[in-house]
Formats: C-alpha cells, sequence, structure tokens
C-alpha cells in the first residue's frame, strides 16, 4: 500500500454499468453500433453557474487616521451598534497636549499681533508730525528725516499685517490640533453588525496609509440586505439579465436553497492568471445577487454557489448535448432557392432511418444540462445517434448503424435520459466472466438505484488535457484528484479537474475549505458539483493489486484511482462526472489504456493511491 494519505469516502455496495464504451464497435457485417435515442418533449432550464462569497450590501472598514493607544474598546465581534455609538477611543493625552500647545501659540500670536498695531500706529502718528512741521516749515525737518519717518511707518505696518496672518496662522493649528483630538475617538457611521474586530484593547493603532490591512480595526456591515458576489466567465456573461432569477446554495447551510436575483453586472472585466495555464488570463465579471430571504443568522464572507437561470422552456423539443456535432453542409437546391455549391460546417445530428445514419442540420436554441432545444430541423419521434462521442464525431452520412446494449430506444421501460435494459440482457451480462485483461461483463441498474451519491470539488478547467492532467497531481496527497472533460458552448471542450469523491455535499464543502486553507484554491474559487458518475476500466481480486495498478496508470498520464468493493476487490475507476453523457465523452477524449472502460455509478470507498 503507498504511504501517499488516503481520503474515506463511505461504505455502500456494488457499482452500476450505465453503458459499455469503447468495446465491440463494430460487427463482421460492417454496422456500426451506437447509443440511439428518439427526439421527445423536455422541460428545460439554461443555468450559469458560480461561485462566489456572502457579503452586505453596504460595510464600513474602520481604520484610524491617528497613531495611538488604543484605551477603550466597548464593542464585541457580532454586536449590533446604531449610528453614532462609540467604538474605539485612542489614548488623547498626546493630542491634548498638542491642543494647548496650539492655544497658547495662538495667544502669542494675537499679543504679538497686538503690539505690531501698536508700533504701526505710533509710526504713522510720528510721520504725520514730521509732514506738518515740513509743511510749516522746510527748515525745521529735512528731507532725509521725512523719508525715515514713512519707511518706519511702512515696516511697522508689515509687521503688523505680518502678525495678523501669525495670529490666523496659530488659529489654524489650534484647529488642527482639535481635529487631531477628536479622532481619538471612533463612533459607528451607521447602524448595522460589527462582522470583524481586527485589534485588541491595548493594542496601536496606525494609519492605513500604504496598506489598508494593517490600518483596520474592524468593520461594520449593514446585513438588512445580502447579496452574494460571484464571478462569471465572459462566455456566459452575455446570457445574464438584471432580474434573473437564482437559486443560492450556501454552504453553511446545506440543506437549504435560497433564492435571490441579479441586481449588478459589471460593464469591465477582472483579469486573473488561469490555474495551470501559464501566462493566460481568464476573464470574468463580477456579477451581484441578491438574496430575497437570507436566514437572520447569516454572515459575511460564507462561501456560496448561485445558479442563475437565464432561460426555461416547458414541454420543449430537445436533444442531448452530446448528439449535436458538426458537418461541411452543401444546401440542397430547390424551386424557391438557387444552387449553391458552397460548402459551410453546420451544426446538427445523424437521423437514423431503417437502420442508415444521415446527417440533418438542425437550429438549437437554450441548453439544459444535458440537452438542447431544438428550433427547426427535427420532428418528435425522429430517431438520432445519441453517442459515444467519438462515434459521432468520425460517422459520416449513410452509415449503416446498430442500437448498442442500453440504448434508451431499445427499451419500453425508459424515461427522460435514464437508460434501463431488459432482464434478459441484464442476465447475460452479468454472467459475462471478466479475463486477464481486465474486461468484464456489465450488471446495469438506473442511478436513481444507487445507494449513495458523489460529491467533487472543481478546482480548475483549463482548456487543454495535458495542462489539465499535470495540474491534477499536486492534489494527490490531499484527495483523489482526476480529469473530466464537457462540451461548452459550440462543441468546445474543456477539461475540468475534479477533486474527492465524497458522500456528502455538505463534506465536499468541508474538503474545499481544506483546500482553501492549504493554499490550493485562491478567494471564491471551487464549486461543488454532484458527480454521481464515472469510467469504470478494470478491476483486481485485492487492494494491493489494486494500488500497484493505480499507480501504473497514473504514471500512464491517466489520474485513476480505487474503489473498494465488499468482498474485497477493488475497482479501477477513472473521472467524476454528472451524466452518463459526460462519461461517454471522456472516454474518447482521455488517454488510452489497455484496460476496457465502462460508464458507471459510484458507490462504496474510494482511496488514494
Amino acid at each position: 500500500m503507498s504511504g501517499k494519505k488516503k481520503l474515506i469516502i463511505g461504505a455502500v455496495g456494488v457499482v452500476i454499468v450505465i453503458a459499455l464504451v469503447g468495446l465491440n464497435a463494430s460487427r463482421s457485417d460492417g454496422t456500426t453500433a451506437v447509443r440511439l435515442e428518439t427526439v421527445d418533449h423536455r422541460s428545460l432550464v439554461a443555468t450559469v453557474t458560480a461561485s462566489g462569497q456572502i457579503e452586505p450590501t453596504r460595510k464600513v472598514d474602520i481604520s484610524a487616521d491617528i497613531t495611538g493607544r488604543i484605551i477603550e474598546l466597548p464593542v464585541e465581534e457580532g454586536d449590533w451598534v446604531g449610528r453614532g455609538d462609540l467604538l474605539v477611543r485612542i489614548d488623547p493625552s498626546q493630542y491634548e497636549a498638542g491642543v494647548a500647545r496650539s492655544r497658547a501659540a495662538l495667544s502669542s500670536a494675537q499679543a504679538s499681533a497686538l503690539q505690531a498695531r501698536a508700533n504701526r500706529d505710533q509710526a504713522r502718528r510720528e510721520l504725520d508730525r514730521s509732514q506738518a512741521l515740513r509743511e510749516t516749515d522746510s527748515t525745521l525737518v529735512s528731507q532725509v528725516q521725512l523719508e525715515t519717518a514713512q519707511t518706519s511707518y511702512e515696516v511697522a505696518a508689515a509687521i503688523a499685517t505680518s502678525a495678523e496672518h501669525q495670529v490666523e496662522q496659530a488659529r489654524a493649528g489650534l484647529q488642527e490640533a482639535q481635529e487631531q483630538l477628536a479622532k481619538t475617538i471612533l463612533r459607528a457611521p451607521m447602524a448595522g453588525q460589527v462582522t470583524r474586530l481586527a485589534v485588541e484593547e491595548g493594542e496601536v493603532a496606525v494609519p492605513g496609509t500604504f496598506s489598508r490591512e494593517t490600518g483596520l480595526l474592524l468593520t461594520v456591515s449593514d446585513l438588512s440586505v445580502i447579496q452574494v458576489n460571484v464571478r462569471v466567465d465572459e462566455t456566459d456573461v452575455v446570457r445574464l439579465h438584471m432580474g434573473d432569477s437564482t437559486d443560492v446554495e450556501i454552504d453553511a447551510y446545506p440543506d437549504t436553497v435560497f433564492s435571490g436575483r441579479v441586481t449588478k453586472i459589471a460593464q469591465s472585466a477582472v483579469r486573473v492568471a488561469a490555474a495551470g495555464s501559464g501566462g493566460d488570463q481568464a476573464v470574468d465579471y463580477d456579477v451581484e445577487i441578491t438574496l430575497d430571504n437570507p436566514p437572520p443568522d447569516i454572515r459575511p464572507d460564507l462561501s456560496a454557489t448561485a445558479k442563475i437561470i437565464t432561460a426555461t422552456r416547458d414541454s420543449a423539443l430537445s436533444i442531448p448535448i452530446i448528439a449535436l456535432t458538426v458537418r461541411e453542409h452543401t444546401p440542397i437546391s430547390t424551386e424557391t432557392a438557387p444552387a449553391d455549391t458552397t460548402t459551410a460546417e453546420v451544426e446538427g445530428v445523424f437521423v437514423v432511418v431503417d437502420g442508415v445514419a444521415q446527417f440533418r442540420p438542425v437550429d438549437v436554441g437554450i441548453a439544459g444540462e444535458e440537452h438542447f432545444e431544438v428550433l427547426a430541423g427535427l420532428s418528435r419521434g425522429d430517431t438520432i445517434v445519441a453517442g459515444p462521442y467519438q462515434t459521432i464525431r468520425d460517422l459520416s452520412d449513410s452509415t449503416h448503424v446498430r442500437a448498442m446494449p442500453g440504448s434508451p430506444i431499445l427499451e419500453s421501460t425508459s424515461s427522460g435520459d435514464q437508460a434501463t435494459v431488459s432482464g434478459t440482457d441484464q442476465a447475460a451480462a452479468a454472467e459475462q466472466p471478466e479475463d486477464e485483461a481486465g474486461e468484464f461483463g456489465s450488471t446495469l441498474e438506473t442511478p436513481a438505484q444507487a445507494d449513495s451519491l458523489f460529491y467533487s470539488v472543481q478546482v480548475a478547467a483549463l482548456g487543454g488535457l495535458e495542462s489539465a492532467l499535470e495540474y491534477a497531481t499536486q492534489f494527490e496527497s490531499v484527495a483523489p484528484a482526476t480529469v473530466s472533460a464537457i462540451v461548452r458552448g459550440q462543441n468546445r471542450i474543456l477539461y475540468r479537474v475534479m477533486v474527492g469523491a465524497l458522500p456528502s455535499e455538505a463534506s465536499a464543502a468541508d474538503l474545499r475549505q481544506r483546500l482553501r486553507a492549504d493554499g490550493f484554491l485562491a478567494g471564491a474559487d471551487g464549486i461543488v458539483v454532484r458527480t454521481p458518475h464515472a469510467l469504470r476500466i478494470g478491476r483486481r481480486p485485492n487492494a494491493t493489486s489494486g494500488a500497484q495498478a493505480v499507480r501504473s496508470l497514473r504514471a500512464a498520464g491517466i489520474p485513476a484511482y480505487m474503489l473498494s468493493q465488499p468482498d474485497g476487490s477493488a475497482l479501477l475507476l477513472v473521472g467524476a462526472f454528472e451524466t452518463p453523457d459526460q462519461a461517454q465523452l471522456n472516454d474518447s477524449v482521455l488517454p488510452a489504456s489497455e484496460e476496457s472502460r465502462s460508464v458507471v455509478s459510484r458507490s462504496g470507498v474510494a482511496r488514494s493511491e
């Protein structure tokens, strides 16, 4: 057994195989095995999911404008305060002395101004007498004496003016000292709750001139209106509108979904370095969601996941997302439309008629979690190719196809996306033995019958498989890490790095907190995703051989992990997926191995080896 840290996830029964992928893709008769589905009406909900944090609509960080020791701190974290209530008192001794010094300086300046005015008046009288004597008899006062008297008066007048300005300066100094003294008392600027208290009585408060965190004393928040601030990717933000309804899940309240609405969509982007992507930058937009009925004991900075509903359709004609593909297509000429020899790539599906698949262009509307809305090109009851993903990518017109085991179109009991098989096929699959290469038969069961679901933490979504596989390796000491490919937008594939396979959403949220505490996540990154499906690529008779197989697979670039069974055997799994279609997609995009692969519902004990 490897010395790496093991993560116990839960112990329940056997795995459930949904579809056998990658085996017997063709028979000797030349037909291709595909998953067939019938086009039908479904209710669709288009959503955008983003993670973020709880924040009040208004909060004020209280910091000091002066330096001094805190001598009184009458509030504690969590206290409710009213506008004008005392929050912090700083030692005023130094500033009281400054006020006294400034007041004395003002008095001195006023006395000096009084003396200067007296000297000015005396110089004025002497000048007036000299001018009168000069006018009476020019021999009594010479011209030099008269000019000296004039100069003495002008100097005295200037000194008096300077003294008046010194009085004003001293008065301003006193006002400044009084304001500094007033800053030793900090009061609440609004009514609210003290949501953060960063200092204790006796500490020295300093201005936060160069660092906001250094000068922060406490935070007062108005919790009357609660918001969730999330960051939405640039490819999704264009689908959002003001007032869109939102379902918000807060990690601290795992069993409750809160309703809200979008109240602000940022006009400018926030560019951050994408994890594991070198110098690339992810372009996100800040979106504010206001909760309608937040819980009374809610706190700021709680982690939350918002599912923003951008559009809904009731009973819309729909197809699986995996069925939509792109082909070069030449429009057919008609009487109203002239012949056009230009070929262009169009979106469409393969429609099966009498066992032959033909590409047909379709117009799609909104995208639900697993289905696209069909606007034109198909009718209810049409049979289409709905998997596997790699087969659809390679399929060409006029290919003869057959339904692979587990196709919903074969089952009279199938409904929606739940695939079942007949009892005969199930028994035959169960009797098929596992050979030395790791291939096995299938025991099929609907996902709804699974004993437990699993939850994983999405830590990154990258555009390249190699970078995603490399990024996943750093989490091996924390929890099983794997890579899951998803289709986003128009056949764009993203590779999600998923960590953990936990039996509850709350435990997955705890794992997210651990990852954040260990520095693996920044800010509000990390979305908890329900992932009940995986690719089973083999079985080993015991945990020791299973651990060896896991190490070999990971050395080959396949992020596998082990699932222990009650009989002591070990299943080898790859991936953590929300739907069987996602698992089928990953069968074609993940690195190949000598093991056979099947889509399963996970239960049991998962361990990182």
